[in-house]
């Protein structure tokens, strides 16, 4: 999300000779580097001794993961919104159609990530707020996604544990050939309230639900009913798409169905 912010900040640069813009747009800059390296050393950082963040069993002590994760996901939601909200004064001032105007904005807008489809599973699918909670939990974890697809040791599609916000959750990331993510939540508590593994939850163990997650979604896609195009954020803005998110009953029911069927060790879901 950081090279996509800078990207876009960049081209601004480009487009614009307003020395007022341009001052702002490079105080930006450095505001984004500056809370990238911020968020990058307090992550790495994030428990005394260090090696705690990742045994969980040895002593010590780390920070409110949940609260900075919080932080972090809201404080990139508001950088997002002023990203797309800076060249709007400009792009209102321009001599041209009130329509072209308009699909400038939206092509500006266009840039951000999407999420598709959200599926929660118990015991989170009741519980209040669960919905934003890990939406923020989601888009705080977009620049790590970033980070590992860039790995030129990276082998697969396969991208790992992401992030662990505590001793019970962590975030996995999977990323397509044509570049869509999946991600996919683990409560070591599980449905029932108790560890589903005392080995605790590796890569093998999740390979599978992101296989299954994918071969659900190409069949998605080869439903001539479903057109990708209309669930971008652009196609959504200029009134032309159907909806941000998925709204297929197939789809939505084989996600359940692998939520609910996988467990670790499992080989196939």
């Amino acid at each position: 999300m950081l090279s996509i912010k800078a990207s876009l900040l960049l081209l601004y640069l480009r487009i614009s000779p307003c020395v007022i813009f341009r001052r702002c747009v490079k105080v930006l800059l450095v505001l984004f580097a500056a809370d990238a390296i911020i968020f990058s050393v307090l992550a790495l950082f994030q428990c005394s001794p260090v090696d705690r963040a990742w045994i969980w069993s040895k002593p010590g002590h780390c920070m409110n993961r949940e609260l900075g994760y919080r932080c972090q996901a809201l404080l990139s939601l508001a950088e997002n919104l002023i990203v797309i909200a800076l060249p709007i004064p400009t792009i209102v001032k321009l001599h041209m159609p009130r329509r072209r105007r308009g699909l400038l904005l939206v092509v500006f807008a266009a840039g951000l990530d999407n999420p598709l489809h959200i599926a929660l599973f118990p015991p989170h699918l009741s519980a209040q707020g669960a919905y934003l909670e890990f939406s923020f939990l989601l888009n705080a974890s977009l620049d790590i996604f970033e980070r590992r697809t860039r790995d030129p040791n990276r082998v697969d599609q396969d991208l790992g544990m992401l992030q662990a916000i505590d001793e019970r959750l962590s975030i996995w990331g999977w990323e397509t050939g044509t570049g869509t993510k999946f991600a996919a939540v683990v409560d070591m508590w599980g449905k029932e309230g108790r560890p589903i593994s005392r080995l605790g939850v590796k890569g093998e163990d999740v390979k599978p639900a992101f296989k299954a997650l994918q071969t659900a979604y190409i069949r998605l896609l080869q439903n001539p009913f479903y057109t990708p195009d209309d669930h971008t954020p652009a196609a959504v803005q200029s009134g032309r798409g159907r909806g941000g998110e998925i709204t297929s009953q197939r789809f939505i029911d084989e996600v359940k169905r692998i939520g609910d069927m996988w467990r670790p060790g499992l080989e196939k879901v």
